[in-house]
């Protein structure tokens, strides 16, 4: 899957069902099970390709006259014989409407009668205001195929629920931008976390994945920060994949490989709730 706008990139990989992953015989039936991550680049890595569509083409540093290198080998990132195969990748309103830009990948899965959208974002940090309207048109473009879809990446903002930030980590201009507003004058209170955005997304139909295991399984680890101060990294699934979703993890190892924390997700497409599609209009 191509990467995800801005410095953080996406990936999709699939799990094992009774079987190791990546030695199945070919004529055997794919699994049913498929983990989804997202994760942001390594510290000090290479700046993956930004999907805004304003950004120069590979070879457009290159003259007609200039000896064009070969082009880079890109590893895989999903395996067609057991996900299908990448019918989309959107990236048409990256450039004006949105600060970093995202993109939206459809994916042929086998039993959904329309396609498995996957949506990577990086919400502007620097309003509250423009973040709600980010996050409600990315919602929108994600289910441009249907009702199967998931959404995730750095939505820099607190979650619908769950416990309040460390405010004493957090830095002046983003406890600026992710706090409600008060009036200084008035006698201090405790900050009140902006929660809009996720409120947005629930809104749009999305469930919030670590929340939804949470309330299932009460394990307080499903809430972790996943940066310095707070749970502003998120994965998001349509109503039909909410049944699907089998686990949720946080990836903190090597511990300085970012300065966000990446997630997994595992789904079982077999329980997704398929009685229900609808096309977009």
């Amino acid at each position: 899957m191509p990467y995800r706008t801005s410095n953080a990139e996406a990936c999709s990989t699939e799990a094992a069902t009774g079987r190791t992953a990546g030695h199945s015989s070919p004529s055997a039936s794919p699994p049913s099970t498929r983990t989804w991550c997202c994760s942001r680049k390594p510290k000090g890595g290479p700046t993956p390709a930004t999907a805004s569509s304003s950004a120069p083409s590979r070879t457009s540093a290159w003259t007609d006259s200039s000896p064009r290198p070969a082009p880079a080998a890109e590893p895989p990132c999903y395996r067609r014989e057991t996900l299908g195969r990448r019918i989309a990748w959107n990236t048409d309103y990256t450039g004006t409407e949105t600060h970093h830009g995202f993109g939206v990948a459809g994916f042929t899965i086998p039993g959904l009668p329309a396609p498995l959208a996957v949506t990577s974002v990086h919400l502007t940090p620097y309003s509250a205001d423009r973040a709600v309207a980010e996050a409600d048109f990315a919602a929108s473009r994600t289910y441009r195929h249907g009702p199967y879809c998931i959404l995730g990446g750095d939505i820099n903002y607190p979650p619908a629920a769950g416990p309040d930030p460390a405010w004493d980590r957090m830095r002046p201009y983003n406890r600026g931008s992710r706090t409600l507003l008060t009036d200084p004058t008035l006698q201090k209170t405790a900050p009140v976390p902006d929660r809009r955005i996720a409120w947005k997304l629930a809104a749009n139909g999305l469930t919030d994945t670590a929340w939804h295991l949470y309330q299932q399984t009460g394990d307080e680890l499903l809430l972790r920060r996943t940066g310095n101060d707070d749970r502003i990294d998120q994965l998001w699934v349509s109503t039909p994949l909410a049944p699907a979703v089998l686990s949720y993890t946080l990836l903190d190892t090597p511990p300085d490989a970012s300065d966000h924390h990446g997630l997994a997700v595992a789904l079982d497409t077999s329980r997704i709730d398929t009685t229900q599609p609808w096309t977009y209009e």
